[in-house]
């Protein structure tokens, strides 16, 4: 890999993959919220979005956070490297996972004597199956992203995406379904894992393991499980809180406001799934002078889909909100707005501590989660018994803001990057006035959303090549995507 014209049609053809995949994703969304809002209660939905945040939480300890190591050391790499490492990774994982399902198994009954517990030994057969297939699942999406295979990681994530919809649309049909909903999402999970290892075999062949460097990809990775954690505390502890101060009531529409907002704060994700495996293996191959290129096209094109779509939550709030929730649960929803700018902000954070981790930089990334979630930590206990949800999501953004700020600094250190400011500018201007124009067109409060939406794209897409920030070698780039062969 190199920093060639070719090199870069395949970064963003790749790009291009992944962003058609999460378009899809998001579509998974629009579904969700308005099939939640209709058929369950907020205080169901926070339990059923408690429920996956813990298990979220574990995942890291049970897997020991061995995708990073896969992500970091494999890609660059020779086939029988590729295989020793990968199937070390998997076998181990298998190992560690099956035995945290044993050990909740057998700690469900005595734990079941306390009574916010109780239902634990009811499903914790499920529970476990779901840690079990959850973690498998996850090394084998993260081999397809290491090595860029992305139409394979797309449609690995579009079948376990939309799998969960019918699982919850069927968890809304009433009842007690929680442990058939739980089997279900095990059985989702554990057969797109064998499909996806099934294609892996195929890829790279298979080698029985002998672990030869699992030890330096657990010295590795270990390092980065308080990271996981820290991440999770400062991402979902304010859901725990608004749980013991107010109810699952608060957490089911907070919920619903994450869901809403962080529609806008994916544009940039399909960039970061790339950009990961395209900086490993320029890490690996000794060249890292190329990755601060990608790093500043990155941050161009990630401002470029972000700032219109952030000027757009203000315009098109109402219309949106009328799609996707009820009225009872707009109401909860009001502050969704700045849920959108907190995660735009923490979107562009994200590239620089992909490379912090690709640098090895994991005790300073450790030190900054571990401060940060100790500052969430209070924000929330200070905040949220006064304000409520506005609490919460102040506590998120000061903290995703803080975040990008500190990993755009260390970074430095590894790459000598520049920040594309002039283009910054150039795009903040035109997004701005593209807001402004739409104001003007269509009031505060629009009735529909598919004509200033066009109107948006066109209005903003003129802005930029009157502002030469777009031009016709942009689009001949992208469309060479197409002839180019990889």
């Amino acid at each position: 890999m190199d920093n060639s014209p070719a090199s870069q049609q395949r970064f963003a053809r790749d790009v291009l993959i992944a962003s058609a995949a999460n378009l899809l994703r998001s579509l998974r969304n629009l579904i969700l919220i308005p099939l939640i809002a209709g058929h369950l209660s907020l205080a169901h939905y926070g339990e059923w979005d408690l429920l996956a945040v813990a298990i979220a939480f574990f995942i890291p300890w049970i897997t020991f956070s061995l995708n990073s190591a896969l992500l970091r050391f494999l890609p660059g790499c020779d086939d029988a490297t590729v295989r020793e490492g990968f199937y070390s990774i998997f076998f181990f994982v298998l190992i560690s996972s099956a035995t945290a399902g044993l050990a909740l198994w057998a700690l469900a009954a005595p734990l079941s004597t306390i009574a916010e517990l109780a239902p634990l030994h009811t499903n914790a057969p499920a529970i476990a199956s779901v840690l079990v297939c959850s973690s498998l699942l996850g090394l084998v999406q993260s081999y397809f992203r290491a090595f860029r295979l992305m139409l394979g990681h797309s449609a690995l994530s579009l079948a376990q995406h939309f799998g969960e919809i019918l699982l919850i649309a069927y968890l809304l049909q009433g009842g007690s379904p929680l442990t058939d909903a739980l089997w279900s999402l095990a059985g989702t999970r554990g057969l797109l894992t064998a499909i996806g290892l099934a294609r892996i075999v195929a890829h790279r062949g298979f080698a029985w393991p002998r672990f030869t460097h699992l030890r330096g990809y657990l010295a590795f990775a270990i390092p980065l499980i308080p990271n996981s954690l820290f991440y999770r505390l400062y991402d979902s502890a304010d859901k725990f809180f608004l749980y013991a101060f107010i109810g699952s009531a608060a957490v089911g529409g907070y919920a619903a406001a994450y869901i809403a907002g962080s529609l806008f704060t994916t544009l940039a994700s399909p960039i970061h799934t790339v950009l990961l495996p395209a900086m490993a293996t320029l890490w690996n191959q000794d060249k890292r002078e190329e990755i601060a290129p990608y790093l500043a096209r990155t941050i161009r094109l990630s401002a470029l889909l972000t700032f219109p779509a952030l000027a757009g939550v203000f315009i098109l709030a109402d219309p949106l909100l009328t799609l996707l929730l009820h009225e009872e649960a707009a109401a909860a929803t009001q502050y969704y707005q700045l849920l959108a700018v907190s995660f735009i902000l923490f979107s562009f954070g994200i590239p620089f501590g992909d490379l912090m981790v690709t640098a090895g930089q994991s005790r300073q990334l450790f030190f900054l989660n571990g401060s940060l979630a100790l500052v969430n930590l209070l924000l929330n206990v200070l905040m949220i018994p006064r304000l409520g949800i506005l609490g919460a999501v102040i506590s998120t953004l000061a903290c995703h803001t803080a975040y990008t700020v500190a990993t755009g600094l260390m970074a430095r250190a590894s790459v000598a990057y520049s920040i594309p400011w002039r283009a910054l500018m150039r795009i903040g201007f035109a997004a701005t006035a593209m807001g402004i124009a739409l104001h003007q067109l269509f009031g505060p409060t629009p009735q529909t959303l598919l004509l200033p939406i066009l109107s948006g794209i066109g209005l903003y897409t003129a802005l930029l090549f009157a502002l030469r920030e777009l031009s016709k070698e942009d689009f001949d780039f992208f469309a060479a995507l197409f002839a180019h062969k990889r």
